[in-house]
């Protein structure tokens, strides 16, 4: 199941309430359009958060690192 920015399973809804009356506005290839790029955005952000760890991660490696160099002197 994938899931959305808002947590939910339909990515349709992910945001409707940026833009009311949605269904009516924008033809079907455009909501597929829309609903896509909506998701892709979401990969994105997790991509990103997930980066962001592996970051924090290596970081904190580094940190003991130069604490255990610089108890040896």
């Amino acid at each position: 199941m994938v899931r959305t920015l808002l947590g939910q399973s339909d990515p349709s809804s992910a945001v409707p309430y940026l833009i009311p009356n949605r269904d009516r506005v924008f033809p079907a290839r455009h909501e597929r359009a829309i609903t896509g790029l909506e998701q892709h955005n979401v990969d994105l952000a997790a991509s990103l958060e997930e980066r962001e760890a592996e970051l924090a991660a290596a970081r904190e490696a580094n940190r003991q690192l130069i604490r255990t160099l610089n108890q040896r002197e």
